[in-house]
């Protein structure tokens, strides 16, 4: 944890890039070349790497034990019982035994507990580095996905996916956005207006180039959050990107768009039944399961379908999100009912304190900046980012956003139950007031 703090500056960089770097394009990488079904397996490694890695580093130097400690410890604990208890439940009063499937319960709960497990070692280590490895560090994978998306405009398949888009070392665009959105948000907090403005057009011109709704999305969260002066910018930013699009598609070609946002019955678009499929199978699942929902990984097994699912195997013959929900929220609420409304509503909360956070650190002045802690910004941006996989475009529990969500959530707790989101700067919050 402390220990990364032992090695020179060179190496902490370098084991810090690898780490980060396995966990954003291994999930991928794994389902290209052998065959994975899912980011699980991915994110299951790369939690294995994290957690070698920082107990090798806890061996060489251990940290001291803090009071903060033992309540993550308590709260992952906690979590940890409350989904068995809640799986034994629900199997024993509101469905029978023989609709649910034990074992993807028992491989995800193991799963679930190396992750966390692995989150917590990682968040300690992450709230101890200083800004200028965390920076760039975020720089070194930052490159590698901007040299992976140069690659992608090719729209080559090289490795034979079978994929309409072709994105390289990921299954598709949305992979991209949702696995390097907190990296373009951090990055354009951090930096020059100039990078900034640069970082922002440059996603909204793959957004645009690939046809993807999310990144595009993402395009206007980065807008403002990280913009530098008042939110009315916003406006000109959203029809700055309507133009271009219709530059470049003309009028005729926005129909993908179009589809894309057209939330009917009859909708043409793949993506859109998928999405109304997840929320039409959450309500369903909640009113069956008399709102306590089905268990933990029980999506798709234990679940309720309706007409939505039957539109999606006669469009495209196979049920390819049976498992996830389309999005992550509509998972949430099918497999844990109430208590993932309540997850739901306490994210938001976070999300929206996030979000008022970055605000304030994107309008101080670059000295100011460079006092705050960057793990903070870093698990702030993740925080509101994560609302992409929450409610446009999930995978599952098993991502690396989800993955750095739980990271980011440890490390906002560690960072401000030890009062620690500034560096050295007693006239912060006095120069945060002077900013407004």
């Amino acid at each position: 944890m402390d220990g990364l703090k032992q090695f020179a500056p060179e190496s902490a960089l370098g084991i810090v890039s690898l780490l980060w770097g396995a966990l954003v394009f291994l999930p991928s990488m794994l389902m290209i070349f052998l065959g994975a079904s899912s980011f699980a397996q991915g994110v299951l490694v790369s939690s294995i790497l994290m957690t070698m890695a920082t107990l090798i580093s806890s061996v060489r130097k251990p940290a001291a034990v803090q009071h903060h400690d033992f309540i993550v410890l308590i709260v992952m604990m906690s979590l940890m019982l409350f989904v068995l208890v809640h799986y034994a439940l629900i199997n024993i009063t509101v469905q029978s035994h023989e609709r649910a499937s034990f074992t993807r319960f028992i491989v995800g709960y193991l799963g679930f507990y190396l992750v966390l497990l692995s989150a917590f070692l990682v968040a300690k280590a992450v709230s101890n580095l200083p800004n200028k490895i965390l920076k760039d560090a975020s720089a070194v994978v930052l490159f590698c996905l901007l040299v992976n998306v140069l690659v992608a405009t090719s729209r080559i398949d090289f490795f034979n996916t079978g994929n309409i888009k072709p994105s390289f070392m990921f299954m598709e665009p949305s992979h991209i956005a949702l696995t390097a959105s907190s990296l373009l948000m951090f990055w354009a907090l951090v930096s020059s207006p100039f990078r900034n403005v640069l970082i922002a057009m440059l996603v909204m011109l793959w957004g645009i180039y690939i046809q993807n709704l999310t990144t595009l999305i993402l395009f206007l969260m980065i807008v403002i959050v990280s913009v530098r002066v008042s939110l009315w910018l916003f406006v000109p930013a959203a029809v700055a990107m309507l133009s271009v699009l219709i530059a470049y598609y003309g009028v005729g070609g926005l129909t993908y768009f179009v589809e894309r946002v057209s939330f009917t019955p009859d909708s043409p678009n793949l993506s859109v039944v998928v999405y109304m499929q997840g929320v039409d199978n959450a309500f369903r699942t909640l009113e069956s399961t008399h709102w306590l929902g089905a268990g933990f990984q029980q999506l798709g097994i234990a679940t309720q379908d309706g007409p939505y699912t039957e539109r999606v195997l006669d469009m495209s013959g196979i049920n390819s999100n049976q498992y996830d929900g389309s999005l992550t929220a509509a998972k949430l609420v099918s497999e844990f009912g109430i208590f993932g409304i309540a997850a739901l509503i306490t994210h938001f909360v976070m999300a929206i304190k996030s979000f008022f956070d970055l605000r304030k650190f994107a309008l101080l002045s670059k000295n100011a900046k460079e006092n705050y802690s960057f793990s903070v910004v870093l698990a702030n941006t993740v925080v509101v980012c994560s609302l992409l996989e929450l409610y446009v475009r999930g995978v599952g529990y098993f991502s690396p956003m989800m993955a750095m969500l739980v990271i980011s959530v440890i490390v906002l707790y560690i960072k401000f139950s030890s009062k620690q989101i500034v560096a050295d700067s007693p006239d912060f919050f006095e120069q945060t007031k002077l900013a407004h």
